[in-house]
């Protein structure tokens, strides 16, 4: 496998983990917001703790700054060594 092969699996293997995570954790907080504002704070809450699409916006541009930070962390790895070695190592 040449370099290039190794270095696309490495950042579409970080991209598609940062956008399942990203998405989990949306749903999951959308779902939980409620309920848990609830039994700490009863109803002073006045019934509005939905997250506002903006800052799922500003956590998604967040995310992918940081997996491509990442990818090119990995990626510059895989540029200096040889991918049959990078290969090995990951058993």
């Amino acid at each position: 496998m040449k370099k290039s092969g190794v270095a696309r699996g490495m950042v579409y293997e970080t991209l598609i983990i940062m956008f399942v995570g990203f998405a989990f954790s949306v749903l999951l907080g959308l779902a939980l917001t409620k309920p848990i504002a609830t039994a700490l704070l009863g109803d002073f809450t006045g019934g509005n703790t939905m997250l506002p699409p903006r800052a799922i916006l500003l956590g998604a541009v967040m995310a992918c700054f940081f997996s491509i930070l990442a990818g090119l962390c990995s990626l510059s790895a895989v540029m200096r060594h040889e991918p049959m070695l990078i290969l090995a190592e990951r058993n």
